[in-house]
């Protein structure tokens, strides 16, 4: 048996660990306190450290039922795998022979250094063991998500079946883990052959050229699309607007430009799908003097309750063209479209529905839009936002094209949330 002493030395050394782990959390906590603009959650408050751990705010799923059949939440988690090592060689959905060759033989790699890590330091193989099984298929089990955005949809057809985004970052700790034991079967198999130590350390080091492309952000269009977006959104709007947008890739771009650009600082951004949450409405009313009395919990209704009391402030209200014909029908019946934004133009107790185009103003922004453009096209991507928000720039410029082709007018009526003119 150890002595007492230096038990006392072990439990203290596990308690330090410990205490350096709960940091990230009390960071959240003097972070909160300051009220920065992107404050999620709120954590200002013990309670709302617990909250935002718990992840109160979404409605998290139990472990049964199950949200996916248990093989096709397996089947995803390969297929986010297979993202992992060599992206650049097939960055799409769909799987390419060079891309998953690269997946296979960085897999065995890691079998090969999974089994010389047993073999040399069985306590360490244990750890890095434990850190892939709970990063992987704990994941998999504890968070019982929905399929993929990208994935079986033949099998679960149903939007309400899917994750709103493919969320391959779940599993960062597992994949993490079993690039170490990739690094150590490179190593030991350069070992085995007598050959350079430096060899060994370049194939570890081969899934960052392999994906290098494939995640660089400095690549244009992609680089300054969300600043176009949101200059896109901000400039046409009437001082001290309070504009609702559809969800955080609309919110992350205005945020930026807001905070960093200090464009527009005049606009209020309500992000729709967080009037759900009790922080935000709180936010909103300490923030903003945007405070509602309706006691109702569903978005539609706050949304209304805040298009109101932004009115009442004497405040324009505005939507960006993102977000759905249906909600934006919820908050005013009338609408002037300038650009990518509609404008509420009802007069007091008027309801009839109508959507008019400030052509000069439409144009202008589809002007500045080509022009930005250059005839650039997005990246193949295994994620479909920049696509998506590339396609989301052409709304001005169809919308004040006098004779639409079938095809366009399609797409005003699905990708722009404008009946097709």
């Amino acid at each position: 048996p150890e002595p007492g002493a230096q038990r006392l030395r072990r439990a203290a050394s596990v308690m330090a660990v410990g205490v350096v782990a709960c940091s990230a959390l009390l960071f959240l906590l003097l972070r909160a306190r300051h009220d920065p603009l992107v404050n999620q959650g709120n954590p200002s408050t013990w309670r709302g450290v617990a909250y935002v751990v718990g992840r109160e705010q979404y409605d998290v799923a139990g472990l049964w039922p199950r949200q996916a059949p248990v093989w096709l939440q397996l089947a995803n988690w390969f297929e986010y795998a297979d993202w992992q090592v060599a992206l650049s060689l097939g960055p799409t959905v769909i799987p390419t022979f060079a891309r998953v060759l690269g997946t296979v033989v960085f897999a065995a790699l890691g079998v090969a250094g999974s089994a010389w890590h047993s073999r040399t330091d069985r306590r360490g193989w244990r750890a890095v063991g434990l850190l892939f099984l709970c990063g992987s298929l704990g994941v998999i089990v504890y968070l019982n998500f929905k399929v993929g955005r990208s994935f079986a949809w033949q099998f679960v057809p149903e939007d309400a079946r899917h994750e709103a985004r493919d969320r391959d970052y779940f599993f960062v700790l597992g994949f993490w883990a079993w690039g170490i034991w990739a690094a150590m079967g490179a190593m030991a198999l350069v070992r085995r052959f007598a050959l350079p130590a430096l060899l060994g350390v370049a194939v570890a080091a081969l899934p960052v050229a392999l994906n290098w492309s494939a995640v660089n952000r400095r690549a244009e269009p992609e680089a300054s699309l969300p600043r176009e977006v949101a200059h896109s959104l901000l400039d046409g709007l009437p001082p001290r607007a309070v504009l609702f947008v559809a969800g955080d890739n609309d919110s992350y771009p205005l945020w930026y430009a807001q905070e960093v650009e200090g464009r527009r600082r005049d606009v209020t951004i309500v992000t729709m799908p967080l009037l759900a949450a009790p922080w935000y409405v709180e936010e909103l009313a300490r923030r903003d003097q945007l405070a509602i009395t309706t006691k109702a919990v569903d978005i539609d209704a706050r949304a209304a309750a805040l298009a109101n009391a932004a009115r009442a402030h004497g405040r324009p209200v505005a939507v960006a063209l993102t977000v759905l014909a249906a909600d934006r029908a919820r908050l005013s019946s009338s609408w002037t479209i300038r650009g990518l934004t509609a404008i509420d133009d009802a007069p007091q107790g008027n309801q009839v529905t109508r959507i008019v185009v400030d052509s000069v103003a439409t144009r202008a922004v589809a002007n500045a839009i080509d022009q930005w453009r250059h005839g650039r096209t997005t990246r193949p991507s295994v994620d479909a936002t920049d696509e998506y928000f590339q396609n989301v720039l052409t709304c001005p410029r169809l919308i004040v094209t006098p004779t639409p082709s079938p095809a366009r007018r399609a797409s005003l009526d699905s990708l722009c949330n404008v009946p097709g003119r």
